[in-house]
């Protein structure tokens, strides 16, 4: 009799061990699978990260695409560019000490447009090459106090613009360069017209001499009285 017990106590301990294996390995694979979840959960969080930034790069792309078109294509009822645009100049006046010259741009497109603002301008030597230019905007004795106003130009219209300078009265023999031509951007565009035009404009003091100083107005639906 006791060995028969003892045998069955070592077959009791022998099945509890089995048991025990059992539920550790269970546990263990429920553990593998939490980590495996855990893992999985980070991954999909990396993605989003991502897929957050495809925004930004595909707005940049378009804006940029958008800006380019914009400058080459003629929009009807959008602002005048310089494909679309014939500049001229009309009558020079002067009075003692200054000139004032007046300029054109002409619609030629089968759409209408719109300028607003000032335009640009660069005076060129007869080689081509840039000479000295300071351009205030506004006002002064040959340029007229002007608002600033959206001009719109039918398939054929005008807008003018004013430009003003000192000539050499009172400047002691002083030389300054004349432009053999001009480099002129239509307001808020990038390309610019060229037009023959001779400007020989002084500025500064005589004992500092400032070759170059021109004023010019907004453009404008019409020219004041006197222009």
């Amino acid at each position: 009799m006791p060995s028969m017990r003892l045998m069955n106590k070592f077959w009791s301990l022998g099945i509890l061990a089995v048991l025990l294996a059992a539920c550790g390995s269970q546990a263990a694979s429920t553990s593998t699978t939490a980590a495996r979840k855990t893992k999985t959960h980070v991954a999909v969080h990396r993605h989003h990260k991502s897929h957050s930034s495809a925004p930004t790069t595909t707005s940049t792309t378009t804006s940029t695409t958008s800006t380019t078109a914009a400058g080459k294509v003629p929009v009807a009822g959008g602002r005048c560019i310089s494909s679309q645009l014939q500049l001229a100049e009309g009558h020079p006046s002067a009075a003692a000490g200054s000139v004032a010259l007046t300029f054109s741009f002409t619609n030629t497109a089968a759409t209408e447009c719109y300028l607003v603002g000032y335009p640009g301008l660069q005076m060129l030597s007869s080689s081509g090459s840039s000479i000295p230019t300071h351009l205030t905007r506004g006002s002064s004795v040959s340029v007229p106090p002007e608002p600033v106003t959206k001009v719109a130009l039918q398939p054929g219209g005008s807008a003018y613009f004013i430009v003003g300078y000192a000539d050499a009265t009172g400047y002691s023999g002083d030389s300054c360069p004349s432009s053999s031509s001009l480099e002129v951007t239509a307001p808020n565009d990038y390309q610019y017209l060229t037009i023959s035009a001779a400007l020989n404009p002084y500025g500064g003091t005589i004992q500092n001499l400032q070759c170059g100083d021109l004023t010019i107005s907004p453009v404008l639906a019409s020219l004041p009285a006197g222009y």
